[in-house]
């Protein structure tokens, strides 16, 4: 019997592991590309990742501490958790969490002075549930407080802008390529496609400004550095605070999509069909 009812408990334990496997697998976001990095998401310091420009001093609030406003294309957001974070050249660490009210607001009472040389903002993410939201939001530099004193953080608004195109994993043949994305209702918005290498959180460059509301084109070879046929690229929105351009956030979504560069490709069904193959441009 002992054997037996070794075989059972084993059994037992294997099928035990199998309904927890598949309850993580149930419960995980569903989002297609949660293993790919996030190029340039969180990050405050070391190179800009947005467009120049300095942050203003912050309007004072009422009371000691720091507080401002959570909302999405001007509707407060509750609920949501929000990190004061302070930053310094090539280190950024989380002091203080809290929850927005159900008007949207947050509030840290009466935070220390940051060390010299580091400078306090708000934070909101990583989100991966919900693609409402952006993937991520960091409130804008929050200058020269001191214990005491009373900060506003400003609004942080996490409206999304979905990605439209290229698909995810999509085989780019040619230049000119067009990235399109759904800008949200959110005025003074600021729009940036950002490239990373597959594999690396870092981008490739300072990110292509969108000039045209929700499109970006990036019109040859030589505009992306270091280009190489074949490279798998991540793209992904940055979101700009046109407002103060230290406050900004990255698309909920971040696609891999490869740049072949295989002119040679467009002409064969042109061929197969007895025709001639147009003249490539010089």
């Amino acid at each position: 019997m002992r054997p037996i009812a070794g075989s059972v408990a084993v059994i037992v334990a294997a099928l035990l592991v199998l309904v927890g496997t598949w309850l993580l697998a149930s419960t995980s976001p569903a989002h297609a590309d949660d293993a790919w990095p996030r190029p340039g998401a969180g990050h405050k310091a070391g190179p800009a990742i947005h467009s120049p420009g300095s942050a203003a001093s912050p309007a004072r609030a009422a009371a000691p501490g720091i507080s401002g406003q959570v909302t999405a294309n001007g509707v407060a957001v509750a609920g949501a958790s929000i990190q004061l974070r302070q930053y310094q050249a090539g280190a950024n660490i989380a002091i203080l969490t809290t929850t927005t009210t159900i008007t949207g607001h947050f509030a840290f009472a009466d935070p220390p002075t940051p060390p010299q040389g580091w400078t306090y903002y708000t934070y909101y993410g990583p989100n991966t549930t919900n693609p409402a939201y952006v993937f991520d939001w960091l409130g804008p530099d929050i200058v020269g407080y001191t214990q005491g004193s009373a900060a506003d953080a400003g609004a942080l608004d996490i409206a999304d802008a979905p990605l439209l195109e290229p698909v995810s994993r999509a085989v780019l043949p040619t230049f000119p390529i067009t990235f399109t994305f759904m800008p949200r209702q959110t005025p003074n918005t600021a729009y940036y496609v950002d490239l990373a290498l597959s594999g690396s959180d870092l981008s490739i460059g300072p990110p292509y400004l969108s000039q045209t509301p929700g499109k970006v084109v990036i019109r040859e070879a030589a505009d992306i550095p270091n280009f190489v046929p074949g490279t798998v690229y991540l793209w992904q929105i940055i979101l700009e605070d046109g407002t103060n351009t230290s406050s900004y956030g990255h698309s909920f979504e971040v696609r891999p999509v490869t740049i072949e560069l295989a002119a040679h490709r467009l002409y064969l069904p042109l061929i197969a069909r007895g025709e001639p193959a147009p003249t490539p441009r010089p």
